[in-house]
């Protein structure tokens, strides 16, 4: 009898001890003005954490944490972005974009060997649009 009291005892000390751990692991905050701007964080029950802010103008910053030591961000401002990724056992992804359409790409995998992409194909597009129209221009007596 003394043991299952006892037992009982624990137990409820147990619960009555960790609930408000628990509990505080598992709110959300949602913060909107009628404006556009957005901030949100929302933290799940096994560690993993979400923050995203964003802005009326399309500027975003998004973090996440996983479990395992997995993560991802994200930022971007005018059209331009940056993407980073952690993955399991080492691995990587990085990822740069700008608002000509120019893209970085860098990748690492599980034995450490990188890979690197680049698309240069925006900018040399506008260059070759600049020269094309400096070579069609009409040419006056000053040149």
């Amino acid at each position: 009898m003394k043991s299952e009291k006892l037992a009982l005892a624990l137990s409820a000390f147990m619960a009555l001890a960790l609930a408000p751990g628990a509990d505080a692991q598992s709110h959300d905050i949602s913060i909107r003005d009628g404006k556009g701007e957005e901030l949100t964080v929302k933290s799940g029950l096994l560690g993993s954490k979400t923050t995203v802010v964003k802005d009326r103008l399309g500027n975003k910053y998004e973090s996440k944490k996983g479990l395992f030591k997995r993560s991802s961000t994200e930022a971007s401002a005018f059209g331009n972005s940056v993407k980073k990724k952690k993955g399991l056992f080492g691995s990587s992804e990085t990822e740069v974009t700008t608002i000509l359409g120019d893209k970085v790409t860098t990748r690492k995998g599980i034995f450490g060997r990188r890979k690197t992409t680049v698309e240069a194909g925006g900018l040399t597009n506008l260059m070759g649009q600049f020269l094309t129209s400096l070579k069609t221009a009409p040419k006056t007596a000053d040149n």
